[in-house]
């Protein structure tokens, strides 16, 4: 996205840039892209798989925002790639970017989306088992 800036990934409270970021993320989008199929299919393992994500983004979130040292290191980070892209821009703009930010606007979201997945459970039984579905007879 921006030439000579690594943009690093913060996985598990563990910083990853590279070649190592990379994996991370497509390990990462791999699993999303599998378990979002499944929960289109309204498969149980597309939905527990989509749980299991939801609570290692909050895990990561609390791991990355909780620790002073790696919100230290996060806020370093972005500081770096705001810069970067001042570099890149005709007037440069000065971009804050505190951490808290990111807590407060995505741990609603994360709830959110597991208060669905836990609560309509019955929507991932077994199509033998749902009033109406055709061959009730």
């Amino acid at each position: 996205m921006f030439p000579g800036v690594p943009i690093p990934v913060c996985f598990l409270g563990f910083f990853f840039s590279g070649s190592g970021a990379v994996l991370v993320l497509a390990i990462s989008t791999a699993a999303q892209v599998v378990f979002a199929a499944g929960l289109l299919k309204l498969k149980n393992w597309g939905r527990l798989g989509s749980i299991t994500l939801e609570c290692l983004a909050i895990a990561n979130l609390v791991l990355t925002d909780s620790v002073p040292a790696n919100r230290i290191k996060f806020q370093a980070i972005m500081e770096s790639v705001s810069a970067a892209m001042s570099a890149c821009m005709p007037q440069p703009v000065p971009v804050v970017f505190p951490v808290w930010l990111i807590l407060t606007t995505s741990l609603p979201i994360f709830a959110l989306i597991l208060w669905f997945l836990v609560t309509r459970k019955h929507a991932f039984t077994s199509s033998a088992h749902r009033p109406g579905t055709p061959g009730d007879g």
